[in-house]
């Protein structure tokens, strides 16, 4: 029997696994695609990657604005600039292989993990015993449900760092985070951007978006207020319609945020509540089911951030293997929105 068993190996579970062992247990974790989560490989590492790429060449796009002369506007190779975001991607991802885990102490296994009962999880083709449990299986992309936008081939954060063409023109489907700061790379690289939304960066205080606006504005963005109704593929692009209005693109990036991921787990053999909006947990990360413990993204209205997941997988081990409880859950949490002039709050 283990001591832990964590489920899902992004920013939350490798915390949380590397903590475990820290502390001399039994300790395993199971990842049902590739250790790292979408920090490593579709999120963090390689959105800041392209946005210092993009940067580059909005440098050079400039230059003559402060007396450089560079002998025309930048010249991008999307394929030399997915190799370089690739490069971030592997540099992060060395810190954090299976052979790095097994050699902390942490039994790294690969397969989806199912509740069998409140004790018992079914992964990687064995049968795993456990005191406690600790889920923190991310999120995905969210896809509202716009008529047509199924029959059409969109892009979410999970494909849009393998383009090795730069749009013509990049329709983004949402101001928050993501949205925001692919809009501002993919125009830097050069590519035509519109990006719809009710407003930019919604969580953000009013003054934000008003120096956001003025910034894309001035960088060529063109920001349409409002959701988009419908979507449809015609003529080899993809057209959507905004309060009447038709806009044409050639690749559709959808970033209207991310729903946990909660299915397949078997929840209900484990006793464990959820909704589709993710796990309840309280103050302590414990679920309703006392040995069970979730962190990061699967937790329901959780701040989906990168250090929060570390954070409450952290805290979860603490209060699953250690004395007394410390909460893992807070109303005030620090973030960072990496657009120019980024957006600290």
């Amino acid at each position: 029997m283990y001591d832990l068993v964590v489920i899902g190996a992004g920013s939350g579970g490798i915390t949380a696994a590397q903590f475990a062992a820290r502390l001399g247990v039994k300790v395993a974790l199971v990842e049902k695609h590739r250790i790292g989560g979408d920090c490593t490989w579709t999120g963090c590492v390689p959105s800041k990657a392209l946005l210092k790429i993009a940067k580059t060449a909005h440098a050079v796009r400039t230059a003559s604005q402060v007396g450089i002369e560079t002998g025309g506007p930048p010249r991008v190779d999307m394929v030399a600039v997915r190799a370089a975001v690739r490069r971030a991607v592997t540099g992060v991802y060395r810190h954090e292989t299976p052979e790095k885990l097994a050699a902390e102490g942490i039994e790294v296994l690969f397969g989806a993990a199912q509740f069998v009962d409140p004790h018992t999880l079914h992964a990687s083709e064995q049968t795993l015993t456990a005191k406690k449990f600790i889920i923190a299986t991310g999120a995905h992309p969210f896809i509202p449900p716009v008529p047509g936008l199924a029959d059409v081939p969109y892009q979410t954060y999970l494909q849009i760092f393998n383009n090795q063409h730069l749009p013509e023109h990049l329709l983004v489907m949402g101001a928050g985070p993501i949205g925001v700061e692919l809009a501002q790379a993919y125009r830097r690289l050069g590519a035509r951007v519109t990006l719809v939304d009710v407003g930019l960066l919604p969580r953000e205080e009013p003054e934000v978006a008003q120096v956001m606006g003025r910034v894309f504005a001035r960088e060529g963005i063109e920001f349409v207020p409002g959701l988009v109704s419908e979507a449809r593929q015609e003529g080899g692009q993809t057209v959507i319609t905004v309060a009447g209005q038709e806009y044409r693109g050639d690749v559709l990036l959808v970033a209207v945020g991310r729903a946990p991921n909660v299915a397949g787990l078997n929840l209900t053999q484990a006793g464990v509540r959820a909704t589709p909006n993710g796990i309840p947990v309280d103050d302590y990360l414990r679920t309703n089911v006392r040995h069970i413990f979730a962190a990061g993204d699967v937790i329901a209205g959780n701040y989906q951030f990168t250090h929060v997941a570390g954070w409450q997988g952290y805290k979860a081990v603490r209060n699953a293997l250690l004395p007394g409880n410390e909460r893992g859950v807070t109303g005030v949490m620090p973030w960072t929105t990496f657009t120019e002039p980024e957006v600290a709050h």
